[in-house]
Parts: C-alpha cells; structure tokens; sequence
C-alpha cells in the first residue's frame, strides 16, 4: 500500500525531530516523568572490587575544621556543620593546669609560720588543695608547718576535767597519739589555715576530735588566767561536693568557735564546694575523642576544666594573700618593739 501525503509528511516531520535530538549517554537513565531532580550523594558499599570507606579519624577532623576540608562521610559532614554553627575552634578544650606536688620547703629565717591543718581522714582532695595553699604561702615569702589527719592520731577528748587542775590535757601523757605536736604548732605559728571537708554539714570525727581537744585553751582563758591574748588570723577552705541541701553552715561555726577559743580569728572562709583532686579531675578533649563528642559534651567537658582551672588558681591566690598578711602582721609587730 502507498502511503498518503500526510502519512508522507508525518513520517518527515518524525525523523526530523529524532535527528534534532540531543545524544545521551547511554549510561544516563531518561528522566521519569514528574520526577524531581535532587543532588544525592550515593556511597557504595564496600566490595572486594572496590576498598572500604576511610574512617574519618580525629586527626582528620582536626584538620577539617581548621582548614575547612569537605569529607564524603554524611555523620562526619553532619558533626562538622554543627561545630562549624557553634563557632568551636580546635582545641575544643582548654589545657587543664598541672597539679601542685607536696614538697619539703626550706625554711625562711625570721619569717613567719603558717599552720596548714588538713581535717580530712583520707590523703586525696583535702591534701591537693593544701599543696596548692602552701605553694602561695612560699610564694609570699612565709614558712609553713602541716598537721594533716589522715597522717596523725588525736584521740577524742573523755571529760575528765582534768585540765582544770593542771592547765594541760591529761591525755596527752598517759595516752599515745600526737597531741603534743598538735599543740606546740598552734602555740607558735602565726596563722592557721584550715582545708576541711564537709560530713553532714559539719566537720568530720577526726576534725572534730582535734577541735574536742581545745579544752584547755578554754580552762586557761575562763577560770585560770582570764587573760585574752590578742588574735592571730585563719581561715578557712571549705571542700564538698555540693550535694548536702543543708550547707555547710556548722561546719563554719564549730570552727569558728574552736579556732577563738586556741587564739585564732575566723577571718575569710572560702567556698571550694566542687573542687576535685586532680585524679578526679576531667581531663583535655583528645583528637580520637573528639568525633563521637556532641556538642553538650564538649561544653560540659570545658566547663569543667574551666572550673578546675579556676580552683587552681584561687587557692594559690588565696596562699599568697594569705602570705602577705602574716608578713604585714611580722613587719608592724617587729616596728613596735
């Protein structure tokens, strides 16, 4: 059969549509109708053909966030735009400062002496904290002593009254333990400094056993001489962690109470309620860490450093001022000889 004109020009018309048709590659699959066209980004499955995906280090992820590396890794991608959001720069921690190391100070002649009294039982927070007060107070030129429980025996005070008779404590004879030491220190220090932990809102057995043995001091002011000598200072560091809803308001007072009966002001109490010993302390973000932190964890983790670092830094500002006052004290007494 012959075609008719308009099969003719049809036919025309068709092939010369397909001939204006641009090639496509064969690869590349026709559109689907009323599909959108989105830019996805298709990681293939590791094969014995192909190698396996590198996993993204923290070294690598140093290096993107500083130099601004894209990676193909959708987490990693994902973990970047959020550090990138929240203006987090690499180190995302600061450094945490070193501990301070008990060490044996030479004495300064003609200097004046600070009492340091741990009241903890156990060497942990209490001692590192004293290490640090110490630290200040050589810093400023004053000798120190120590008196930390954890080390000493003190046993309890028994009423016996006995003091009243002789002025000392009679225990201090007849039962063995470190009284003594005790006494001559307060006797002939020029301040105290006292890093004490809170039990209970107040200070533990053994500080208050310490405190119990003050009674002589009292007999000696109240019924046998009544002569007030004038006051030397101290003070207090109070160490917690923060979780008794009912605070630490005994523990100021007992010792308050103590340390005026012995001769000693109260004259600055300072809150270290969180304060941790550096074993307990946290520790700087590392780079194999760094990718599995969200950003609450990093924020928690500076915070925290931060804190420690500022603990740090007022216990030694505490042990130099504390220094500079006992010297003040020594200068204006040796002026009015």
């Amino acid at each position: 059969m012959v075609d008719s004109p308009e099969e003719l020009e049809g036919a025309t018309l068709k092939e010369a549509a397909e001939e204006a048709r641009p090639e496509v590659p064969a690869e590349v699959k026709p559109e689907v109708e009323g599909q959108i066209e989105t830019e996805v980004e298709i990681v293939p499955e590791p094969t014995s053909a192909s190698p396996a995906v590198k996993k993204t280090t923290g070294s690598d992820f140093k290096n993107i966030v500083q130099k601004g590396t894209e990676v193909a890794d959708p987490r990693v991608r994902e973990r970047l735009e959020d550090v990138r959001r929240s203006q987090i720069s690499y180190p995302l921690s600061p450094a945490v400062q070193p501990p301070v190391e008990e060490q044996d100070y030479e004495d300064i002649e003609g200097a004046p002496t600070l009492l340091i009294i741990s009241g903890s039982p156990r060497k942990h927070t209490c001692i590192s904290l004293a290490n640090i007060i110490e630290k200040g107070a050589h810093d400023s030129r004053v000798n120190t002593r120590r008196f930390y429980l954890h080390e000493k025996k003190i046993n309890p005070c028994i009423g016996c009254n006995g003091c009243i008779e002789t002025g000392i404590c009679v225990l201090a004879d007849s039962i063995a333990d470190d009284y003594k030491e005790l006494k001559e220190l307060i006797d002939t220090c020029d301040g105290i400094a006292l890093v004490a932990p809170v039990y209970f809102s107040g200070p533990p057995a053994q500080l208050k056993a310490l405190f119990d043995r003050f009674q002589p001091y009292w007999v000696d002011k109240y019924i046998r001489t009544g002569i007030f000598p004038d006051y030397r200072p101290s003070q207090l560091f109070v160490i917690g962690s923060g979780g008794d809803p009912h605070g630490y308001e005994p523990l100021v007072t007992i010792s308050k109470s103590c340390l005026q009966i012995a001769g000693f002001s109260l004259d600055k109490v300072y809150n270290f309620i969180g304060y941790l010993a550096p074993s307990d302390s946290p520790k700087a973000i590392t780079e194999e860490e760094l990718p599995e932190m969200s950003k609450p964890d990093i924020a928690n983790r500076k915070k925290a450093i931060i804190r420690q670092n500022e603990f740090r830094s007022l216990a030694l500002e505490a042990g130099q001022a504390f220094g500079r006052l006992l010297r003040l004290n020594a200068d204006k007494a040796n002026a009015e000889k």
